[in-house]
């Protein structure tokens, strides 16, 4: 069982100091804290003076010994600082007996919340992320290069769906199908009831064209890598014109119930050193 730690933290909102439980690693096997982490509330405390809520970001390895996966967080809000995450973040040699152990492990370092979430439901519905990742891309290309559509709410409320939607489950019946949903923490309760739902076919022809062109086990060499959409885009360009977005703010808070981030300082990096509990 994974054991808690616990942390202080100041409320943003009384300036009272709590102490904070805490996980620094969580495997699949505890499922209390599985659906804890995936429905956001691993990291909301309340206050023992205010009683008010709040979200507190840290970074947390999650282990699937069933998917063979280990998926890091360690979110932008936390750090944007290379060297720090490179200190934090278990580099490939450390990785080496559990690839002798099964050769298919895959490792996956998630700089938000969403991708974290995100990415547990893919490996637990034995999807491949880059097949995903390639599926959300093409919807959210043709959702741009369409219409612009103006008077149906709903219909442009599926396009946002199609472009910005996470992944959430596989859904069977007649023919099975990719189920997405905006975001909990970017969307009202009435946004979050859509869905969009996308042919299980899509996914075959984009995991057939990922394996082509990538391979089934790519980057065995590699330590914990960042598989979104710009990791498809940087190898698919012909398929997906590259975006020049703005970068959003890193301070954006994580949901409405006031976000605040477990900080350190370079000082206190510095003499930090990495303990990882894989099991």
């Amino acid at each position: 069982m994974t054991a808690p730690s616990s942390r202080p933290n100041q409320c943003p909102h009384c300036k009272h100091d709590n102490q904070v439980e805490t996980y620094e690693t969580i495997t699949s096997h505890d499922r209390q804290l599985r659906e804890k982490l995936v429905s956001g509330a691993l990291w909301a405390w309340r206050c023992a003076i205010c009683a008010k809520n709040t979200v507190s970001l840290y970074p947390v390895l999650y282990h699937d010994m069933r998917a063979w996966c280990m998926i890091y967080y360690l979110d932008r809000r936390t750090t944007e600082d290379p060297r720090i995450i490179e200190r934090m973040v278990p580099a490939s040699d450390q990785l080496t007996a559990l690839r002798r152990f099964n050769a298919n492990y895959r490792f996956r370092l998630c700089r938000s919340l969403d991708d974290f979430i995100e990415k547990i439901r893919i490996f637990e519905a034995g999807l491949d992320d880059r097949a995903v990742e390639y599926v959300k891309l093409r919807n959210r290309t043709r959702a741009e290069n369409g219409p612009t559509l103006t008077a149906n709410g709903a219909r442009k409320m599926m396009t946002r769906i199609s472009s910005e939607g996470r992944f959430e489950r596989v859904l069977d019946g007649e023919s099975k199908r990719l189920d997405f949903a905006l975001s909990p923490f970017l969307s009202t309760p009435e946004e979050r009831a859509l869905h969009a739902e996308i042919a299980f076919s899509e996914y075959r022809d984009a995991l057939a064209k990922v394996n082509e062109r990538l391979g089934s086990q790519p980057d065995l060499h590699s330590g914990f890598l960042v598989i979104d959409q710009s990791y498809v885009e940087e190898r698919f360009p012909e398929d997906h014109p590259k975006r020049h977005e703005p970068i959003a703010p890193n301070n954006q808070p994580a949901g409405n119930m006031g976000a605040v981030v477990f900080g350190k300082t370079q000082q206190s990096e510095e003499k930090r050193k990495s303990r990882w509990r894989f099991w």
